[in-house]
């Protein structure tokens, strides 16, 4: 145990301090074609959580990656998809004795992505520039993200189906 530790400090001094959040871009077909991207890598600690005293201490290693693609055939048509990959090292459930925690583990709510899958996928039509209608996943931000946000802290991040 102690030398998965030492390990995972190692990890973390490199590349909690090179490369946290990186990102590129880069336009192809004279700007109809956008590619942007995005990863991130993140170290947790949780030292009783439950404030029960108990030692349930956990830390893990998580990752975000994402890669957009902006497609602009038209100037009133726009195609935007952007899959994400999403994985963890580490302790990453909780104790399974809290119902709630292992039932919250094992669907897919809000938070809690596939390790692949679509983050966001929309087209946009604009038709004039008093109005323009988008349909598919996409995030929307609302506010303090109090009630309807994209929630860019959380690992996997939300979306929603619009």
């Amino acid at each position: 145990m102690k030398k998965e530790l030492s390990h995972l400090w190692l990890f973390l001094l490199f590349f909690g301090t090179v490369l946290p959040t990186s990102s590129y871009a880069f336009e192809v077909a004279d700007g109809k074609l956008k590619i942007n991207g995005q990863g991130r890598v993140r170290y947790e600690f949780f030292n009783d959580t439950d404030l029960t005293g108990a030692a349930d201490q956990r830390d893990y290693v998580i990752t975000r990656l994402r890669t957009s693609f902006d497609l602009n055939p038209h100037e009133q048509l726009k195609l935007f998809i952007e899959p994400q990959l999403t994985a963890g090292w580490g302790e990453l459930t909780t104790s399974q004795t809290n119902v709630n925690a292992a039932a919250a583990a094992a669907s897919s709510g809000s938070l809690n992505d596939p390790t692949l899958g679509l983050h966001q996928g929309y087209m946009m039509y604009k038709p004039s520039d008093h109005f323009f209608m988008q349909l598919g996943r996409q995030e929307l931000v609302y506010g303090d993200h109090l009630l309807m946000g994209n929630v860019d802290w959380s690992n996997a991040g939300r979306a929603f189906d619009a």
